[in-house]
Formats: structure tokens, sequence, C-alpha cells
């Protein structure tokens, strides 16, 4: 049995942009079907366990190309669980005894730390004891995929700063910040000593250490809670940036005239292992905040949803008031690093109430991201992004009980909040599923079916030209051509690379992904490449495959492109020997060659004795010398050039 609550939106556009709006818009509405009991449990079906104060996380940890789902949180009769559901690949659920710890203020981050191709988890939230952080290692197909834990010790036990409380969920995140091809881990919250922000460096999938003071190597990040952190690269530089929202102060702040308690706050990645004094702005808390272009122009935007309390004191030790305003704010972003807020009457956005959850992905297949928005008032909506800075709204009404649950759990009609939102590609059938869990609802799965006007998605193009390069400090280079896709512009496809060395089976991802296949582990959390270059470091001397697939904004990806490579001897691109020319000007010797084109310059006397030694870009290299014969010999990648010369 399914429910089927496809709503169309045309009068709310009239309404909303009148007649010509109608006919100058699509509304492209997805028709979502509701998964009635899911999970097969002997001979019985029944739904997804009830949990809110929850983490609800999409990843593929058994390899078999289905997106399972890990749930932790409080179940009825405030009875924590943490449940692994089994994604059989044919609509259904097995669930699988797990040793995860019961935890409610729940968060479940997959990530490969150690990368041996196999998902890992990090959880964390509040036990029976109080706060509490793990690391969980997946032991792969020899083991049956079960899980340990591992590192014990390493992390600062941590929930999302509210011990008994519907608050956000996302507050670890995996991303490799350093470009050394691990993946580190951020998170923020609050323990016992109060609200905490930690970076942990992963030390090549051993261990990891604790970041002291990453913000210009002299600071440490902010401290703040109940809000939410995602990883991206807003300036396109290359290296992963933080954005992250939350609560600073408990309580009314001081002196007169401070009045903001919460804040959000960009972190700009200097690629030095440090990042920039934070770039803030308003915040807000029990909501979450991310990134994404949500008007294809290949800047990352932000998202920020939740409440702002702001304080009115007017004279010192006397009480004031509070002012709480409820907003989700796109933020967006020129190109140069600048941030303007789209206002909310403009957008169309909802100004919920309640603890809100967000997804973003391209769900009908238009191109563009939508919004799946989990929260109590309005209830749980899809908002359609029309691409020209506006959305409009389908609500996610179902009016028919499913499986255990009864008429009374459906009076609330999709109000959900205190838990988690999530677009992930269940079914693998190349378009975005949508999948709530939170307080007031039996989780819900719904399945996006398309709808009218609405085609397959197809996966964008397989990246071409893929090149690298690499300095004498050994970081890499990698570049490749821009992909195409049937929706998804050019500016705004994404990418995902790997690295693997011969004779080594541990696999360098920035996303985890299959090799053969390309699909991707995780849909959610992690950050994909939003440009057509990145630099890695720390690999090493050996022979190197590398590979790069593209992803669009419905989160399908292609296949890998792959290139091979070497670091060590003749570690830099073969180049053509007419590329490198080798003159006397003067009392100097110069070298001219085709623009980034890197390389040694070594200078040798008529005894064969080194003199002088370059290394790094050679266009241009002037080496003054006295009077008398040399040797010059130029090398780049496995070409040399030598000459000999005579300075007069």
């Amino acid at each position: 049995m399914k429910t089927n609550y496809f709503l169309k939106l045309a009068l709310f556009v009239v309404a909303l942009f009148g007649f010509n709006g109608l006919f100058a818009q699509t509304a492209k509405t997805p028709n979502f079907v509701e998964v009635v009991s899911p999970v097969i449990n002997g001979e019985a079906k029944e739904d997804f366990a009830f949990a809110f104060e929850n983490a609800a996380a999409w990843g593929d940890y058994n390899n078999d190309g289905y997106l399972d789902l890990l749930v932790t949180g409080v179940s009825s009769n405030w009875v924590k669980i943490s449940a692994l559901y089994k994604n059989n690949g044919n609509g259904t659920f097995t669930k699988v005894v797990n040793p995860f710890p019961l935890i409610r203020t729940a968060n479940a981050t997959w990530l490969d730390y150690n990368n041996d191709g196999n998902l890992d988890v990090f959880i964390a939230g509040t036990d029976d004891i109080g706060p509490y952080s793990a690391l969980y290692k997946n032991l792969g197909v020899d083991h049956n995929f079960d899980f340990e834990q591992v590192l014990d010790g390493t992390f600062d036990y941590m929930n999302n700063g509210n011990n008994g409380g519907n608050s956000p969920n996302r507050y670890v995140l995996a991303g490799d910040f350093n470009n050394d091809g691990w993946v580190d881990l951020y998170m923020q919250g609050g323990n016992e000593t109060g609200k905490v922000a930690f970076l942990y460096k992963n030390l090549n999938g051993k261990s990891f250490v604790k970041v002291e003071n990453p913000v210009t190597g002299s600071k440490p990040f902010t401290a703040i809670a109940n809000g939410t952190a995602a990883w991206g690269d807003y300036n396109k530089d290359g290296f992963l940036d933080l954005i992250v929202n939350g609560k600073l102060l408990d309580g009314a702040p001081e002196p007169v005239g401070a009045n903001e308690t919460v804040i959000s706050a960009i972190y700009k990645n200097n690629g030095d292992g440090t990042f920039a004094e934070p770039i803030i702005s308003l915040g807000t808390e029990a909501g979450e905040i991310d990134w994404f272009d949500y008007n294809n122009d290949g800047n990352l935007d932000y998202l920020i949803t939740g409440v702002r309390g702001v304080y009115n004191r007017v004279t010192a030790g006397v009480d004031g008031t509070w002012d709480w305003h409820w907003s989700s704010d796109i933020y967006e972003n020129d190109g140069t690093g600048k941030f303007t807020m789209v206002p909310p009457a403009q957008n169309g956005m909802p100004a919920g109430k309640q603890e809100s959850s967000i997804a973003l992905g391209d769900v009908n297949n238009d191109g563009y991201e939508d919004v799946l928005y989990m929260n109590a008032d309005p209830n749980s909506i899809f908002l359609n992004n029309f691409g020209d800075q506006t959305f409009a709204k389908q609500e996610l009404i179902c009016t028919t009980p499913t499986g255990g649950s009864t008429v009374a759990d459906f009076s609330y009609k999709g109000n959900q909040w205190g838990g988690t939102a999530c677009l992930a590609d269940f079914d693998r059938d190349g378009d975005l599923d949508a999948f709530t869990a939170a307080y007031g609802f039996t989780p819900r799965l719904m399945k996006n079916e398309l709808g009218e006007g609405i085609t397959a998605n197809q996966a964008p193009g397989i990246p071409a030209n893929l090149v690298s390069t690499t300095d004498n400090n050994g970081v890499v280079t990698f570049s490749w051509n821009a992909s195409t896709d049937d929706s998804t512009p050019a500016e705004s496809i994404k990418y995902n690379l790997y690295v693997k060395k011969a004779g080594n089976d541990s696999v360098k991802f920035l996303l985890p992904a299959d090799l053969t296949t390309g699909r991707l582990k995780v849909n959610e959390t992690l950050a994909p490449l939003t440009t057509t270059s990145y630099k890695m470091n720390n690999l090493g001397n050996g022979n190197f495959t590398f590979g790069v697939q593209a992803i669009d904004n419905s989160k399908v990806s292609s296949l890998f492109a792959t290139a091979q490579f070497t670091v060590g001897t003749n570690a830099l691109p073969n180049v053509n020997l007419n590329d490198i020319k080798v003159l006397t000007k003067g009392s100097a010797v110069q070298i001219t060659a085709n623009e980034n084109i890197e390389g040694v310059v070594n200078v040798y006397d008529i005894r064969g004795m080194s003199i002088r030694k370059i290394s790094g870009q050679i266009n241009g290299s002037k080496i003054e010398l006295s009077t008398g014969m040399y040797i010059v010999k130029v090398t780049s990648g496995a070409s040399t050039v030598v000459k000999k010369v005579v300075l007069n």
C-alpha cells in the first residue's frame, strides 16, 4: 500500500506571482509517494523506529551500492535508541545488530577515516552519564561489516550543548581541511567545561590530534552550541572553508548595548593549516546552516534557519526584554567573498518556529538545488527553487496512517521538529528521495516518483583532459576540463577526486565513492569540489593513479576519468623539448619556456662541478655568471635539455 499526496502548485503560483508569473515559470512539482512500513522483521513489516533529538545519516556501509540508514535518538517513553538499517536494494530494509551507544541530542557522521574503502562512523551526543563522543571503525567484508570503537580517549566528549532539547544534530563534520588526503573532523557543542569548538587533524589514518589555535595560528574557534556547521570552498581556492551557527551566550548579554546571543561565522581556509579571522553575520540557534549554489552561478551561497534572540537592556543591572525572530535566510555570494541577504519576503522561505532541519539538492531535475524543510510550523515542506531568487512551497501532508502508526499520529499532518531531514537516493534510481525523522511523527520515507513534466536525471559527463604537475615540495596540482550535464549548468557542477598509489590498497578519496561505478557512498555532509583543480600534499614518492568524477545538483555522479603520475624521480610531466630555450644575454644565462612549466635548472662548469641550481617555475629564470664556458641542464619531468654556453 502506498499513499500518494502529489500536489500541484498552479494556484499558489498565481497567488504569489499573478497570471504572468504562472506562464513565465513552470512549477515542476515532484510526486512524493509514502513508503509504508519499509522494515522487514521476519514475516512482518514495520516502520522505522520513532526517534527525536535524533541524528539520521545515510551511507553505504556494506559497499553494495545502496545507501543504508543510521538513526540515534530518543524513542517513546524516553528510551534512547541506536538503529542501523541495511538497505536490501528492493525498497525494504533490515535492522542490523550494532554496537553503537544509546544516546540523545545525537550526531552521526559517516566518513572513511583510514582510507580502506569502508565507511566508518563518528557518533556524539548524550548517554546516561553525560556528553559522549566516539569513532567506530568498519571492519569490512571479512567481518561482515561489523563496527568496533577505536581511538578511545582521543576525542573530547561532546553533545550539541543542550542536554535535553530538540536541538540541531549536524555538529560534527568530516572534511580534509589541509589537503593531505586524510579526512579531518570539526566539532562544536558543549560538555562539562561549557561551550566548545575543536578541529581534529587526521594523522594518516592512525590517530587524530587536536589542532591548537587554528585561527591565524594564535586563536581557537569561537565556542558555540545548539547550532550546526558545514564545509565548503566558497572562494574557489581549492581549500575547504567552514561556516557555523549557534548560541554564543547563555542568558542575557552584558553590557548595556550588547544584544546578540547567537552568531553565524565563516572561517576562510588560509591553505597553510590555519583559518582567517571569522566573518561574523547574524546567527541563529535551534536551526541549521549549509552551503548551496542556489542560483547556479558557480559560487556557494548559504541558507540559515532557526531562531535569533535579541535582548533589550537599557539600564545596567535591570532586566530587559527578549525579542525572538524566526527566519530562513539566504545569503548570496557575489563571487568576491561578499554575501548579501536575499530578503525573506522576496525568496518565499518560511519563518518557521520550533527546531528546524534542512536538506538541499535538486529534487525535480531542473538543475536548481531545492530545499527539504522540516519544521513544526509550518508543516514539513518541499521548497521548489525556480532559480530566480524565489521558491514555491509544497506541503508534505499524509492523510492515511502507515504501518503501526495511528490516525492520531497523522493529525500532525507532517509537523516534525527536533530531528533530521535528509535527501538521499535510497532506491538508486537517479533522483533524490526524502526522509524525515523527528518529534511528532513516525519517521517518513518518501519516494520520489518524479511528476508531470519531470524527466529522469542523467549522470553528468565524465571529466576530460586530466593533468597533474608536481612541485619540488611534492605538492601535486590536479586539473581537468569542466563537465556538462543535462540539467545542471557547467558552472554549478561539483567534483570528487581520488588518489591511489601503485601497490597500495589504500585510496585517498575526497568523498567516499565506488571506484568502478562512481556511486557516492554518502549523499550529505561531505563537501565536493567547486573548481576544476585541486592540490594534494603528503603523497610521498611513487607511481600513482588519480581519478575525477563530476556530480550534478541531484547528487548523481559520473564514472571516474583516470590518469597516472609519478612523485619523485621524473615527477614532473613530460614536456616538448621545443618548449624550453636556453639563451645567453650579456653575462647571464636565461631560460624561456611555455607558461607554468616547472623544473630544475643545473649549471655546471667545464670540470662537471655543479655551481648553480634553481627549481620551480623555470620560465624567465636568469642566472648571472662570470666569463667562461658552462653546461646548462634543464629537467622537466622526463624531458631534459642540455646546452653548452659561452659567456664573453
